[in-house]
């Protein structure tokens, strides 16, 4: 028997008779929740329940079947379908170690990268940091963003690329300069 208790407003929907209602609905005690089909409950519950660690949001490759938060995606054989594969050993097995591909490798085809969200991870590779060697500013020349000039005995690092003129020396052509740290 369907009946109405004094509890705070809830919004429901029957599964079995399809429809809506608003309130909190009991069926001989039990919420109407509880007559969700079950494989719908065991969804929410296996959601709620995901552990926050990124290590639990690691997919498998689909060649070593090890957990990563980094794979490729790529077609590796003449059926079309899409392969996840694991940056390490199995992405140099199946492409060559060549992105595109090889001459070897017929059916591999680059098809974007997955990142775990969840880990933070980047599947670019870090670009080394290179010295830049300060020069003397000079009238006329091409500098190029980050380029380093000493002028006046200051230090300046170039903003954006340009070329230098007497309107945008450093100290007074804003935008083109800034003092380097």
């Amino acid at each position: 028997m369907l009946g109405k208790t004094a509890t705070p407003e809830v919004f429901w929907f029957d599964l079995r008779s399809a429809s809506f209602g608003s309130g909190d609905y009991r069926v001989n005690g039990a919420r109407a929740q509880n007559f969700i089909p079950s494989y719908n409950r065991c969804a929410l519950s296996k959601a709620q329940t995901r552990s926050k660690s990124p290590s639990t949001y690691r997919k498998p490759c689909d060649i070593c079947h090890a957990p990563n938060d980094v794979l490729v995606r790529c077609n590796i054989d003449d059926t079309s379908v899409w392969y996840f594969v694991c940056t390490k050993n199995c992405w140099k097995k199946v492409s060559g170690g060549v992105i595109d591909g090889s001459p070897h490798h017929l059916y591999y085809r680059y098809g974007g990268m997955w990142k775990n969200k969840h880990a933070g991870v980047s599947a670019k590779k870090p670009k080394p940091k290179q010295r830049v060697a300060v020069r003397d500013w000079q009238d006329h020349t091409s500098y190029v963003f980050n380029d380093k000039v000493t002028y006046e005995g200051k230090v300046w690092s170039c903003r954006r690329s340009h070329t230098s003129s007497v309107a945008n020396v450093p100290g007074k052509g804003y935008g083109f300069w800034k003092e380097a740290e």
